[in-house]
């Protein structure tokens, strides 16, 4: 039919389905009928995500450290991380409208980043390449804390390795 469309998500996507500026349905792994004219889908995706991330900070000692390692996420707000990013879907293309979905990793690696820096400035460079593991463990419990960063995430895993940085 002429402007009816038909969508059916994967259990792992959680759906925004408005018509008009009204919140119409919401839900994991819906299928439905649209009107095309009026309707606008948000589709977050709720399965785990690896960032692989590598950035350079200082030690407490002042000196120069490479931080290398990789997180697991989960986004578990999904309303909440669809208020601050744009998740609207062209439901034709299956694409993204904007670029917002792609800026969510960074965002998390971000906050990991300033964590790991406040983490650092407590050790010289010998006893942060010592107690990485320790580290690494005091900044997932630092990233897990209730409102920090505010995007509806939850990162599950975070493996941080320290290399002195080369002059």
């Amino acid at each position: 039919m002429f402007g009816v469309g038909y969508f059916k998500s994967e259990p792992t996507d959680y759906l925004l389905i408005f018509h008009g500026k009204k919140l119409a349905r919401k839900g994991a792994g819906l299928a439905f009928y649209y009107w095309r004219a009026s309707t606008s889908i948000v589709l977050i995706p709720t399965s785990t995500a690896d960032t692989p991330f590598i950035f350079k900070e200082t030690s407490g000692n002042f000196q120069a450290v490479t931080v290398q390692g990789h997180l697991t996420y989960r986004i578990v707000r999904p309303e909440a991380t669809a208020s601050i990013l744009n998740f609207s879907l062209d439901p034709k293309k299956r694409t993204y409208k904007s670029s917002d979905p792609d800026k969510l990793a960074q965002r998390i690696v971000d906050i990991v980043q300033v964590n790991t820096r406040s983490e650092l400035q407590k050790f010289t460079l010998e006893e942060a390449l010592r107690q990485s593991g320790g580290i690494a463990e005091s900044v997932l419990a630092r990233t897990r804390r209730p409102g920090v960063g505010g995007h509806g995430h939850r990162v599950r895993r975070a493996v941080l390795h320290f290399h002195p940085t080369d002059a």
